[in-house]
C-alpha cells in the first residue's frame, strides 16, 4: 500500500525534487482523496482513501514506479532477484531443501531492509 504523505513529501519532493506549481497539483489531486462506488444501482459517494492512489486512477502506475524505485538497490545489496511489474513486485531467490531455512533468513533480512 502507498502511504500519500510518503509519496507526496519523502518521494516527490525530496526524491524526485518536484516542487512548485507540479507539487501542488500532485499535492491537490492526492490530498484527502475520496472513490464512489455503485451497488444493486445505489451510489456510495465519497468514501475516504486513506492509502494508495484509486484503482483506474492516471496517477496509479507512475506513484507507484515512484514509491518502488529504490527497491532494486536493496535487492542487488541483499543479492535477491526480483520482478517487477506495473502495480507488483516479487522477490526471490532459490536454494537446496537442505539451505532452505538459511534462505528464509536470507529473505527475511531482505524483507526487513525493504520496510
Amino acid at each position: 500500500m502507498v502511504d500519500l504523505q510518503i509519496l507526496l513529501c519523502v518521494l516527490l519532493s525530496d526524491r524526485f525534487g518536484i516542487g512548485g506549481t507540479a507539487f501542488n497539483r500532485f499535492q491537490s489531486y492526492l490530498s484527502e482523496p475520496t472513490q464512489s462506488f455503485v451497488y444493486t444501482s445505489v451510489a456510495i459517494n465519497h468514501l475516504p482513501v486513506t492509502c494508495s492512489v484509486p484503482q483506474g486512477a492516471v496517477f496509479g502506475p507512475p506513484g507507484f514506479i515512484a514509491y518502488t524505485e529504490d527497491l532494486t538497490a536493496v535487492s542487488d545489496k541483499h543479492a535477491v532477484h526480483l520482478h517487477m511489474y506495473t502495480d507488483d513486485i516479487q522477490f526471490y531467490d532459490s536454494s537446496t531443501l537442505l539451505e532452505a531455512e538459511c534462505l528464509r533468513d536470507h529473505l527475511t533480512s531482505h524483507v526487513l531492509d525493504v520496510a
